[in-house]
C-alpha cells in the first residue's frame, strides 16, 4: 500500500511541476494558506488575497486553453552512451503553424519505471549514509531514488528562445545515463508560460526511442604491458622465449630488464643503439573472461564494470582475440553463452545482462571447453569454497589464469593464492589501475 501511495505522489508531484512555474508554484501555495485564514473573513484579508490569486490563475487558464500551437519534433541520440559520462543529443522543433512562438521550454520525458515491493525489500539497507531517520522508518526517498535508477535518469527543460513560423530550430540535451542498458525515450513535451509567468501551457509529442547505455568502465593501463618497476613480460608478444617459443617477431630498442642474450647485435651495430628480438608467445591464442553472474545485484553492477574495463584495455593493449565466457545456466547447454571478440559486441552483451539465476558452481569447471593455451581471467563476487576450487583447477588446467574477486569486504588472505587479486568496489578504479594480467596478488 505504501509504494502504491508513493507512486501516486511522484505522478502528481511531476504534474505539478511540469505545469507550473516557480511563481506559479509559490503562489499556489500562497493561495492554499490564504484560504485556510479566509475561513474568518472578519479577522483578516485573507479573502481578498485568496479572490486575487484566484482570478489570476483562472486568466492564465483561459490564456493556455487557446495555444494551439504546430509544433512537430525529432531526437537525434547517438548510437551508444556510457552509463555515468555526460552525453548531450540534439532535439529538433519544427513550427508548421502561421505564427512564431516564442520562450518555448523542451522537456524530453523518459518513460517511467516503478520499482516493485520485492525489489525494494532486497535493497533495504543499501546506501544507508543517504538516508535519515525518517527515510529508514518510511523509504520514501529510497523509493525516489530507485525509480530514478530504474528510469535510467533524469532530463533538465532546455529553454527554446524563438523559433519562426515555417522554421526549424535546433536545441542541444545534457543527460548523464544512472544506468546500463536501455534507457527509453517516451515523449516531447512543448511548454510555453502565459503572459502573468504563473502556469504553462503543454503540448505532447509521443516519440518512443530506446538508447544502448554501455557499462561504467575504468582504466587498466597496464593490463597486459610492462609496469613500473615490473620486468613481468607481455603475453601477446614477449622478448625472448619465455614460455618456450622461438618464433621471431619483430625488433624494437633495448628497454631496462630486457635480457641481454635477446640483443641483436648486428642491427645494433647498423643503429647504432641497442634492439632487442621479440617472439610470438604461441602459447597464449586468446585471452578468455569467465565472468561469474550467480551474484546478487549489487555485487554484479560492480563485476559488469570490472569486465568492461577488461575489454576495453584488452582491445587497447592486445592483438589477440577476446573471448567472453558468461557462467550461468546456458552454460551446460553449450559450454558457456560466449562473446564475439569484437569488442564493441562484447560491451553490448554486458550492457543486456542480468544475474544468473542459478548457480553453476561447483561444476562449472567440467562443463567448459577451454583452451589449455589461453590467458583465462575469472571474474567473480562470491569467494565461496566450490569459487576457490575452481580457481585452482583453472590455474592447473590453463597456461596463464588470473582470478579477480570484486567485495566489498575483506577476502581473507589464508584463501587466497598468488593467482588472486581483490578488488575493492569503493576503490574500484584505483584497484584496477593497478593491475596487470602478468602481476600477482594486489
Amino acid at each position: 500500500m505504501a509504494y502504491r501511495f508513493f507512486q501516486k505522489v511522484s505522478l502528481a508531484s511531476q504534474w505539478f511541476e511540469a505545469r507550473y512555474t516557480p511563481l506559479g508554484r509559490l503562489l499556489v501555495g500562497l493561495m492554499i494558506a490564504a484560504a485556510v485564514f479566509a475561513t474568518d473573513p472578519t479577522r483578516t484579508h485573507a479573502s481578498v488575497v485568496l479572490a486575487g490569486l484566484f482570478a489570476s490563475f483562472t486568466l492564465a487558464f483561459l490564456v493556455n486553453l487557446r495555444w494551439r500551437p504546430a509544433l512537430s519534433g525529432r531526437r537525434a541520440l547517438p548510437a551508444y552512451a556510457v552509463a555515468g559520462s555526460p552525453m548531450t543529443y540534439q532535439v529538433v522543433a519544427h513550427n508548421a503553424g502561421a505564427r512564431a512562438e516564442r520562450n518555448l521550454v523542451v522537456r524530453d520525458r523518459l518513460r517511467e519505471r516503478f520499482p516493485s515491493r520485492q525489489d525494494m525489500e532486497l535493497r533495504k539497507g543499501v546506501a544507508p549514509a543517504l538516508e535519515n531517520w525518517f527515510d529508514r522508518r518510511v523509504g520514501f526517498l529510497r523509493w525516489r531514488r530507485r525509480m530514478g535508477l530504474l528510469r535510467g535518469g533524469e532530463i533538465a527543460p532546455v529553454p527554446l528562445a524563438n523559433l519562426p513560423a515555417g522554421h526549424s530550430a535546433e536545441v542541444t540535451i545534457c543527460f548523464t545515463p544512472l544506468r546500463r542498458g536501455l534507457v527509453d525515450f517516451a515523449r516531447l513535451d512543448f511548454a510555453r508560460a502565459d503572459p502573468l509567468g504563473l502556469s504553462f501551457a503543454a503540448t505532447r509529442l509521443l516519440l518512443p526511442q530506446q538508447l544502448l547505455v554501455l557499462p561504467k568502465y575504468h582504466p587498466v593501463p597496464f593490463f597486459g604491458a610492462h609496469q613500473p618497476g615490473n620486468t613481468a613480460p607481455d603475453h601477446t608478444v614477449q622478448h625472448g622465449a619465455v614460455h618456450g617459443s622461438t618464433e621471431f617477431h619483430t625488433l624494437r630498442e633495448y628497454r631496462a630488464g630486457d635480457a641481454l642474450r635477446h640483443v641483436h647485435w648486428r642491427a645494433s651495430a647498423k643503429r647504432g643503439t641497442h634492439v632487442v628480438k621479440l617472439f610470438v608467445d604461441g602459447h597464449h591464442d586468446a585471452l578468455v573472461l569467465l565472468v561469474d553472474t550467480a551474484t546478487d545485484s549489487e555485487s554484479f553492477e560492480y563485476v559488469i564494470e570490472v569486465v568492461a574495463s577488461l575489454v576495453l584495455a584488452a582491445t587497447q593493449q592486445f592483438t589477440r582475440p577476446i573471448e567472453l565466457i558468461l557462467l550461468d545456466e546456458r552454460l551446460a547447454a553449450n559450454g558457456g553463452a560466449r562473446g564475439r571478440s569484437d569488442p564493441q559486441s562484447l560491451l553490448e552483451t554486458l550492457a543486456l545482462l542480468t544475474p544468473a539465476v542459478s548457480d553453476q558452481f561447483p561444476t562449472a569447471l567440467a562443463q567448459l571447453r577451454l583452451d589449455p593455451a589461453a590467458s583465462v581471467l575469472f571474474i567473480t563476487a562470491d569467494w565461496s569454497l566450490s569459487r576457490q576450487r575452481f580457481s585452482r583447477a583453472l590455474v592447473a588446467s590453463t597456461a596463464l589464469s588470473r582470478t579477480l574477486i570484486v567485495a566489498s569486504c575483506t577476502v581473507p588472505q589464508a584463501s587466497l593464492t598468488a593467482h588472486c587479486t581483490c578488488l575493492r568496489t569503493a576503490h574500484l578504479a584505483e584497484d584496477l589501475s593497478r593491475f596487470s594480467l602478468s602481476s600477482g596478488q594486489a
